[in-house]
């Protein structure tokens, strides 16, 4: 079952804010790059938004590239 038929069954309760995704972002299989995408995005901003970081530290050259390569795929 596809994850956007499991959400629309009445019974589960999910919307697509529940995985920090707006309504209009797709959930179909066509899109599931694109899907994880955003939802990788929108749990690196939560994250970012709860977690009071004391020390700046230099970020590892991985964790750079990562985000570079995050940044430049959506565009």
């Amino acid at each position: 079952m596809a994850l956007v038929d499991w959400m629309a069954e009445s019974h589960t309760g999910f919307k697509a804010a529940d995985l920090q995704l707006t309504e209009k972002d797709s959930l179909s299989f066509a899109d599931f790059e694109a899907f994880c995408r955003k939802r990788r995005e929108a749990l690196l901003q939560r994250l970012r938004d709860n977690v009071e970081v004391t020390t700046s530290l230099p970020l590892p050259q991985e964790v750079l590239d990562e985000e570079e390569e995050l940044t430049t795929s959506a565009e």
